[in-house]
């Protein structure tokens, strides 16, 4: 009875087994006698990593494959790639012989895998690079595609990419201690010793001591002023924090303050006031500051210049503070390029000259107009043309006139009389009304798409010399519709 049962259970087991092993052979033949396609091949591989990385299964979404569909280029974030920002442009390709309706990015960031409701691209140029952008993302692994829809509704999406997000903090390297003298300044420039790949850093500072104060400004760079007559050692750190609020920490760094006893006088800055966008003086009307401190009292503030020619003395301010902005005024600067700078006392007589700045007076002459640049009816309608400037340039400035023209003919020459000139705060404005006829300009060709160029040129004399200055402008006709 038992030897009868022991072979029965043997010939068992070996029949599992020889089962077992049948099945993994014809597995093995039918994997090889396959040839699946690219877009399966990278479909598995992609799901593949994903299941590693312990994403969610996306079996239950079905991506269409339609030879006659649209054809889809993935382009970045490339397959398997890593991102240290977590502002991702999601780039593409679409090329068809058909339109398209519009593509819809897929992806599982913050969602199931499937398409993003929001992003949807129903202006879909072929074969020019086009992109979603999502930003703000968090660290992870994640997936994307991209479905097209042609104009008889066929679609298409290529296998998914994976791609990571793992933002870093910045990386920092040893500031050195450093060593101040009393009363004095010390500056270090933080982006050399932080570094975060495409993220501007903001920064902070941990001080054991109030004896310090330290200012950074936009371009990373740190100043550090002891106290006044404070003299010792202490220690201080910086902080980095990215856009992601990840932050580093420096060394802790010492910074030792010299005993240097009563010291002369010192220029905290010194800065031109009211200069244009080009950094230059647009009125002749010159404003300079010298900020400058003591430890003790200052006494005064000098003003030089080279504006009549020669280096020369141009005022005195008397002062009694521990620091102070000295204002300067000076009227009636020619066109032209300067020096200038500044000497300050303290109560012991202690003296510190400044550097010497450059400073241009430009004068500054804009011209002003009413003229539309798109217009969809043939009608006349009024505009106005003018220019408008400084009230510290109206003792040398004349207006002559101002001509509207094109290559060949001029349409209006306005005479910029005094009468037509008003005041506003510090800005002059002198304007004339004018009557725009759109078919003189367009010399009876008012069509859609028509474009005319104009020039505005304007004539005037500066400190008695004539000058002249030109602006162009466009003129394009929209089809369809009125301006209201």
């Amino acid at each position: 009875m038992n030897k009868k049962f022991y072979i029965i259970s043997i010939i068992t087991l070996a029949i599992i087994l020889i089962s077992i092993l049948f099945l993994e052979i014809s597995t093995s033949l039918s994997t090889k006698s396959e040839s699946p396609s690219n877009q399966e091949d990278a479909s598995m591989g992609a799901l593949e990593e994903y299941s590693e990385n312990k994403l969610e299964d996306i079996s239950d979404v079905q991506l269409p494959y339609n030879p006659n569909g649209p054809s889809i280029e993935l382009i970045a974030p490339s397959n398997r790639s890593i991102s240290e920002d977590g502002n991702i442009n999601f780039t593409f390709t679409v090329s068809h012989s058909k339109l398209i309706r519009e593509c819809a990015l897929y992806h599982n960031i913050g969602q199931r895998f499937g398409p993003d409701k929001i992003q949807i691209n129903t202006f879909v140029q072929m074969e020019s690079p086009l992109e979603f952008n999502l930003n703000n993302l968090s660290d992870g692994p994640y997936i994307w595609t991209v479905l097209c829809e042609d104009e008889i509704y066929n679609q298409n999406a290529p296998a998914p990419l994976s791609f990571s997000i793992r933002k870093n903090a910045p990386e920092s390297l040893e500031i050195p201690n450093i060593e101040i003298n009393e009363d004095g300044v010390f500056s270090i420039n933080l982006s050399e010793y932080f570094n975060s790949k495409n993220s501007k850093l903001a920064y902070e500072t941990i001080k054991t001591s109030n004896n310090l104060q330290v200012y950074i400004d936009s371009e990373s760079i740190a100043l550090i002023e002891p106290e006044k007559n404070w003299f010792g050692e202490t220690d201080l750190r910086f902080v980095a924090v990215n856009r992601h609020g990840l932050e580093s920490e420096s060394n802790l760094m010492k910074v030792n303050v010299l005993e240097k006893g009563d010291t002369p006088p010192r220029f905290v800055s010194l800065e031109e006031i009211g200069l244009s966008n080009k950094g230059v003086d647009p009125d002749g009307h010159l404003v300079l500051a010298c900020n400058v401190t003591d430890d003790y009292a200052l006494s005064s503030v000098s003003l030089y210049s080279d504006i009549s020619g020669k280096w020369v003395l141009e005022e005195t301010q008397l002062i009694e503070d521990l620091t102070k902005q000295a204002v300067f005024e000076i009227d009636n600067v020619l066109q032209g390029n300067y020096l200038w700078g500044c000497s300050v006392k303290d109560n012991a007589g202690k003296e510190t000259i400044s550097e010497r700045r450059e400073i241009i007076v430009e004068p500054e002459i804009k011209i002003i107009n009413g003229i539309l640049t798109k217009i969809v009816n043939n009608v006349d309608y009024p505009a106005f043309i003018g220019v408008e400037y400084s009230r510290y340039l109206d003792n040398v400035l004349t207006l002559d006139n101002i001509v509207i023209k094109d290559q060949t003919q001029n349409y209006f020459t306005i005479s910029l009389s005094p009468q037509y000139k008003y005041v506003r705060g510090d800005i002059i404005r002198v304007e004339k009304l004018i009557t725009i006829k759109n078919n003189e300009i367009f010399n009876e060709r008012f069509d859609a798409g028509n474009v005319k160029e104009l020039t505005l040129e304007l004539h005037y004399k500066y400190n008695g010399n004539a000058y002249m200055k030109k602006e162009n402008i466009k003129i394009y006709i929209k089809p369809g519709g009125w301006i209201l």
